[in-house]
């Protein structure tokens, strides 16, 4: 279970299914994660949560740590978030330089985004509250 920051007790993220001209259709998911010194352990976390969904890594500019193999990253301020997809952020991990501007992307965008920070004790929803 993942709990909101209000203690609440949710289910893990699903696919949300939206009705278009009659039809059912299902939002593509990415999850979002900043590179750290533990992005892989990060990764991991998400994965075993329920929350890992086509992983991207997003980066400091000239970053030297290394990328988890196999996936997709780029600079933090490169990032333009895209229509269609809903994204699920993990707040662990990189750096405010990373953060804050992905998620002013994404706010601003009108995206739909769902905020995660993983800990030892548990997970907990931060956004949307």
């Amino acid at each position: 279970m993942i709990k909101n920051r209000n203690s609440s007790q949710i289910s893990a993220f699903a696919y949300n299914k939206k009705r278009k001209g009659g039809q059912i259709m299902t939002a593509q998911k990415q999850t979002i994660l900043f590179l750290g010194r533990n992005t892989e352990g990060i990764m991991r976390d998400a994965q075993a949560a329920g929350l890992l969904f086509n992983p991207i890594v997003l980066t400091r500019r000239n970053d030297s740590l290394p990328v988890p193999e196999g996936v997709p990253a780029m600079a933090a301020d490169e990032f333009v978030p895209e229509s269609g997809t809903e994204y699920i952020l993990i707040a662990n991990g990189g750096t405010t330089q990373q953060s804050f501007p992905t998620f002013g992307k994404l706010l601003t965008a009108a995206i739909p985004v769902e905020v995660y920070d993983l800990q030892r004790d548990g997970i907990t929803k931060v956004w949307p509250l």
